[in-house]
């Protein structure tokens, strides 16, 4: 298939020169005589480089840059800028504009097409590397799902399997057992769906009203909150957990949702991954310019350098440790905390210490303070 090329140039002679050029390159070229009409073709042909004057009548081309990197399927398409002016400071814009080139007018053709044949060939190797990491996606999503949802399934259905076969001789005690049993199985599976479901919707939003609302709004952080969950989560593990809480109130500028959302993750991972009888420790306070909330426990370390690996489906030294969960928890804390403008932290010492610090912006650190006075 031929490269598709997009040409917006608002000087009908130089349009037609570089169409020609291009078109006698093998490329299929596409034009188009100003900023509105380059960024229709744009969206109905996906092309696979832009080349776009600076100064056009109407709309100029970092007006045409600015809306083009904001449309999602082309925000990564190279951009090269043709334009008269050669300034520094003209420079200096088109590239912190988000420009990939700037040919300065009159341009040769050899300059012309070194320029686009280094851009597509930089956009390949990112090709590649996305290509790369949705391989890797899709064996981790396989091998991790698969697991998550049989597992559950198989103990319901042995459970289910013993009530039917022994039921006349259980006693009250046996059969309240194995229904517990089958709850903290059906609550697994139903943490995983819904985790699939959330994940799907933070890489694929397409503009819907759902992934908004996860950074729009606002909520209370207090330590009833954090009971609440902590008894919600308690029902998928088999022993209690010792959560020690001293959160103050405070008014964040985080919706509900994903404020819940972000704590019962947390919390789920410290208990998880506890030692048994350690406690797991959330704490939170006010500062000036934002909220610190602190988990702490004790058990499995985590290594600093895999903070950067935090991903959809990743999860970390499986093949020296049997675990559950699908590898979603921390990739989803990790997205809704840089939604809401917020910094996600590990700290894990070898010993087995690991704290989580969550920084998240305040509503209005006046009223946080009264509320919770």
């Amino acid at each position: 298939m031929k490269t598709q090329l997009l040409v917006i140039e608002d000087e009908l002679s130089i349009r037609e020169n570089v169409a020609e050029l291009l078109t006698l390159q093998g490329f299929m070229v596409d034009t188009a005589a100003d900023g509105h009409e380059g960024i229709n073709r744009a969206i109905q042909s996906q092309p696979d480089l832009i080349l776009c004057d600076v100064m056009m009548p109407g709309m100029n081309g970092y007006q045409v840059l600015e809306s083009i990197r904001a449309h999602r399927s082309l925000s990564h398409v190279p951009f090269i800028f043709l334009t008269a002016r050669a300034e520094p400071d003209d420079l200096r814009q088109g590239m912190v504009s988000g420009a990939d080139d700037y040919l300065i007018k009159p341009f040769t053709s050899k300059d012309l097409l070194k320029s686009i044949e280094t851009r597509l060939k930089r956009e390949q190797i990112r090709n590649n590397q996305l290509q790369v990491q949705l391989t890797d996606y899709l064996t981790n999503l396989g091998r991790v799902t698969i697991h998550e949802h049989n597992t559950p399934l198989a103990g319901i259905m042995g459970f289910i399997g013993l009530l039917k076969e022994d039921h006349p001789t259980l006693d009250s005690s046996e059969m309240e057992s194995m229904l517990d049993q089958m709850m903290r199985c059906c609550l697994r599976l139903k943490r995983t769906l819904e985790n699939e479901r959330l994940t799907n919707l933070l890489i694929h939003p397409h503009g819907s009203a759902e992934y908004d609302a996860l950074s729009q709004g606002n909520s209370y952080v207090f330590d009833a909150l954090v009971k609440r969950l902590k008894q919600t989560i308690e029902k998928e593990h088999e022993q209690p957990a010792t959560i020690l809480i001293a959160t103050e109130m405070a008014h964040l500028r985080v919706p509900p949702h994903s404020l819940t959302k972000i704590l019962e993750e947390l919390i789920d991972n410290a208990i998880k991954f506890s030692e048994r009888g350690r406690e797991v420790c959330v704490s939170g306070l006010i500062s000036e310019e934002y909220y610190q909330l602190t988990i702490t426990n004790w058990g499995r370390a985590f290594k600093s350098s895999d903070i950067l690996r935090i991903a959809p489906y990743t999860q970390f030294d499986r093949n020296y440790y049997e675990q559950q969960g699908s590898g979603l928890g921390l990739f989803i804390v990790k997205t809704l905390i840089e939604m809401n403008q917020g910094h996600l932290q590990i700290d894990s010492k070898p010993e087995g210490l690991t704290k989580v610090t969550l920084q998240l912006s305040l509503m209005d650190r006046v009223l946080s303070l009264n509320k919770s006075a």
